[in-house]
């Protein structure tokens, strides 16, 4: 059997480019980010007890997030130094009201959306 390394290679060729552009550009929520977002920042906060009902999705992605959130937030850092050094400045990220970065940013889950991207072409190789 062949590795699945080009397949991940090729997907993170074509996903890393796009996935910096939006964290670029879009800095509202996008799509169902306006349900699942909150939600995983619940869990990021400690709140387990908090669903939106509009919400299908098992939670184990929320955990996921949980316990990834600080190498997404490293991750985050280094995507933005390296779009500084492209001459890309982003936007302030959303805060709380107190002015603390909100844990699980919209960014952060963005750049786990990545990573899931580049390991499901692994997976996709595999079947």
């Amino acid at each position: 059997r062949s590795s699945a390394l080009p397949a991940m290679a090729l997907a993170t060729l074509l996903c890393v480019p796009t996935a910096l552009l939006f964290v670029a550009y879009m800095d509202v929520a996008y799509m169902d980010e306006i349900f699942h977002v909150p939600q995983t920042q619940s869990f990021c906060r400690g709140d387990f007890a908090s669903w939106d009902d509009k919400i299908t999705t098992l939670p184990g992605l929320y955990f996921v997030a949980l316990v990834s959130q600080p190498a997404l937030h490293v991750a985050l850092r280094w995507a933005e130094s390296v779009l500084g050094l492209m001459g890309v400045a982003l936007p302030p990220s959303a805060s709380t009201p107190g002015g603390a970065a909100l844990q699980c940013s919209a960014r952060e889950l963005r750049l786990l959306n990545l990573v899931f991207a580049v390991l499901m072409a692994a997976v996709v190789h595999r079947i």
